[in-house]
């Protein structure tokens, strides 16, 4: 049965479909709050498909895969799932196809406006991963941090995707409400150091040490109240 008007349909009959990685955790752990608010605690409570809402990249290893079913009277309708394979040790280049499902996520166009879902970000500029070129960090609204590597060139630097940054236990970092970051070498010892600070806090609630970009040693620190 053909369907019409998707914008990443390659043929008459593709129809809006959704990709959840199992990378970023369906039942998703999120604090929507000021650290001051919490007292100085960072307590997660999980939001279905929240980590969705932002337009990150997963690992695509393994996951959810989820489209609009369309019958007709009784009969049973049959559908073709088709793969554009990566190769072997390959990693993902381009965030999935963003079909809008009614499933409490936002409608995505093939080219959007914005990077994110979230309403506002804040940005610095650093070779996070050593290769040479800059990238960015970027804390969100809601307090999670991405990284968004430049897969271009120095004289023409591109940023297709980005990915959580997460702590050592795997769970994306959060600062609370309006993460605000800055990469430094915080502690004098040659290597990069994330520090971020938190909406209306007066607090700079978290140091990061990056020994790898997935996994992050964390200690909290308190500047003033």
């Amino acid at each position: 049965m053909a369907y019409s008007k998707y914008a990443y349909g390659r043929s008459p009959f593709d129809r809006p479909f959704r990709w959840y990685d199992d990378s970023i955790s369906y039942e998703f752990p999120g604090f929507a709050d000021a650290v001051s608010r919490a007292k100085g605690r960072i307590v997660r409570r999980p939001k279905t498909r929240g980590g969705y809402f932002f337009n990150a990249i997963g690992d695509w290893r393994k996951g959810r895969l989820a489209w609009i079913h369309t019958s007709v009277r009784n009969e049973s309708a049959t559908y073709a799932v088709y793969f554009d394979l990566l190769r072997r040790e390959e990693e993902p280049s381009r965030i999935p196809p963003r079909g809008w499902l009614g499933d409490g996520l936002p409608r995505c166009d093939r080219n959007g406006v914005t990077t994110m879902g979230a309403d506002h970000s804040r940005v610095d500029l650093d070779d996070w991963n050593g290769d040479g070129l800059v990238d960015l960090v970027v804390g969100e609204h809601y307090g999670h941090v991405f990284w968004w590597p430049n897969v271009g060139t120095k004289q023409n630097p591109e940023f297709r995707f980005c990915r959580f940054m997460k702590n050592q236990d795997g769970q994306p970092l959060d600062a609370g409400l309006g993460a605000a970051v800055k990469v430094v070498d915080w502690d004098a010892d040659g290597d990069l150091d994330l520090l971020l600070g938190g909406y209306v806090t007066g607090n700079m609630p978290m140091h990061v040490k990056p020994e790898e970009c997935a996994q992050h040693e964390q200690t909290f620190l308190q500047f003033f109240d």
